[in-house]
């Protein structure tokens, strides 16, 4: 149970089972309820927005937050990979060059995961690595950008942007390693600049290297 659950008075958060379809009524709240969050976030930050304020300001009572989230972590979650998910379709799009994908992709990334307070991120990379799936999106986010990256690769092949002797494979798990990476060191190094300011000039660099002797130049 929930701090904000047992303070509210429910006695037990509604969890949402995986394969439950949501009515169009119910698909319209929670997007209110994402949305909401994600403008009090902007203009008051994370740690002074309540569950309170947000479901407030959303015009529902405060139970209906517990319908689709268990913690206030998961809506911060959930608009952060939403966001990269809507930045992967964007990419697949994209006719730029696959190292200038790659790097506009993980730029998207970096500054999403910018936005998720530093405690939180750190117990979300400490969960990640033990499996306890207090936030289950710690383990599915690493398998996400493999499967993206290895996607682009091969309709980068099929398009003959890309030599077919590329090693999908391994600069994909490549890539996402140097993400969790920089991650891992920004959270232990406790580093007063952003993420992305961090991590995106060695990165960018990295991509054009790794890419640089499989792109088929035209």
């Amino acid at each position: 149970m929930t701090k904000d659950a047992r303070t509210s008075g429910w006695k037990k958060p509604y969890k949402r089972k995986r394969g439950d379809k949501m009515t169009p009524k119910a698909k319209r709240t929670k997007a209110k309820l994402l949305e909401t969050a994600k403008q009090l976030f902007k203009e008051k930050g994370y740690e002074n927005v309540s569950v309170e304020k947000i479901t407030k300001a959303s015009q529902v009572a405060k139970g209906t937050f517990y319908h689709y989230f268990t913690k206030k972590e998961d809506i911060v979650l959930e608009l952060i990979f939403k966001s990269i998910k809507n930045k992967q379709e964007e990419v697949l799009a994209s006719e730029n060059s696959i190292d200038m994908k790659i790097c506009e992709y993980m730029k998207t990334v970096f500054e999403e995961i910018d936005y998720m307070p530093k405690e939180l991120l750190r117990n979300w990379v400490c969960d990640s690595i033990q499996g306890t799936e207090k936030y289950p999106q710690a383990t599915i986010f690493p398998k996400n950008i493999k499967n993206f990256i290895y996607e682009l690769f091969t309709k980068e092949v099929k398009a003959k942007r890309l030599k077919e002797t590329i090693p999908e494979e391994k600069i994909s798990d490549i890539l996402v390693t140097r993400i969790y990476g920089f991650i891992a060191t920004w959270c232990i190094l406790d580093k007063t600049e952003s993420l992305s300011e961090y991590a995106l000039p060695v990165v960018n660099w990295e991509v054009k290297k790794i890419l640089d002797s499989y792109e088929n130049k035209v």
